[in-house]
């Protein structure tokens, strides 16, 4: 079976994968973050094979809060969220402004 899709993002937008319950959405969520490996064939990011891809520049390209999330810790919410920044940062680095603020000025 020959099974293709594309999806298309553009800078500063946010892109929703909508559909019925069972219909994949995670899955294919989990099949671009590298969580499940394909049963065949290749992941293609940015015109690139997923496997070329470092795990660490993944996770900077993207992200995913799943609706059965279990947080380990007393997080706020914006604690939480700034956990997605953590992939831009150096080792034990704090986020900064720059990473609070959002808009223009965020990487």
């Amino acid at each position: 079976m020959n099974f293709q899709h594309g999806i298309q993002s553009f800078t500063g937008t946010v892109t929703a994968v909508l559909g019925a319950n069972g219909v994949g959405k995670t899955t294919l969520l989990h099949l671009l973050l590298g969580l499940y490996p394909p049963d065949q064939g290749d992941i293609r990011l940015f015109e690139t094979s997923r496997a070329g891809y470092k795990a660490g520049r993944i996770k900077q390209l993207m992200g995913l809060v799943s609706q059965n999330e279990t947080i380990p810790f007393d997080l706020s919410v914006e604690e939480y969220v700034l956990l997605g920044r953590a992939p831009h940062l150096g080792l034990l680095a704090m986020p900064g402004p720059q990473d609070r603020g959002g808009g223009a000025n965020s990487p």
